[in-house]
């Protein structure tokens, strides 16, 4: 997906969760990218669940400075969990880190707009559309987000993790494998092909599968 240079309203990759257990209870959220860009500080990455809570994940960098002029994020993963600051890392970023949380940060409409935002307050809902929004404040440099991975482990009543593929972006079309697994349960796994057309394969534990 192209993140145009220098346009603050920015562009949105969306993620449908689906299928996880009313009264689970969230344990971690994490965002994994891997973008390609050549000064990072142009960068005001938010994620916006589906009750329309929204976090600033990455804010420029450098402390919302905009100063970092190096490159990419490769398996850069945004946590719930993580405590090590983004800002300061070295480039490609690879690790786990938390967000940047920076109020009045992302693309321009769509903001952060909570001081301090927990993760708690994203997870209130957690099956609809979940949208990762980018946006480039700054000229001379514009990026691709190559992929990007949304995962939610969750416990009680019914333990699981349920993660994204990576969502791929083709001529505006997303391709993206998508799975639900349980302990207890089958594990549904929907594949949407650039057409948008859903098959569903359902395999049981003991290795069987059929075609629904």
């Amino acid at each position: 997906l192209p993140i145009p240079d220098a346009t603050p309203t920015g562009v949105f990759s969306t993620v449908a969760i689906s299928g996880i257990p009313a009264g689970a209870i969230v344990t971690n959220v994490s965002v994994t990218l891997n973008i390609t860009h050549t000064f990072v500080g142009d960068l005001e990455i938010n994620l916006i669940a589906p009750n329309g809570a929204n976090m600033n994940l990455v804010g420029e960098l450098n402390g919302g400075t905009g100063s970092n002029s190096t490159d990419d994020f490769v398996n850069t993963v945004i946590s719930s969990t993580g405590t090590t600051p983004l800002s300061g890392a070295p480039a490609p970023r690879t690790g786990t880190f938390a967000a940047d949380r920076l109020l009045g940060y992302g693309p321009q409409g769509n903001a952060q707009t909570v001081s301090n935002i927990q993760w708690s307050a994203l997870t209130t809902i957690l099956n609809g559309n979940w949208r990762l929004g980018l946006s480039d404040w700054f000229t001379g440099d514009a990026g691709t987000l190559n992929n990007w991975t949304l995962t939610i482990t969750y416990g009680t009543p019914a333990a699981g993790v349920w993660t994204s593929s990576r969502a791929f972006h083709v001529s505006r079309t997303v391709m993206g494998l998508f799975c639900l697994d349980s302990w207890s349960s089958p594990m549904i796994v929907a594949l949407r092909d650039a057409i948008e057309r859903f098959d569903f394969i359902l395999k049981e534990p003991a290795g069987r599968s059929r075609t629904t």
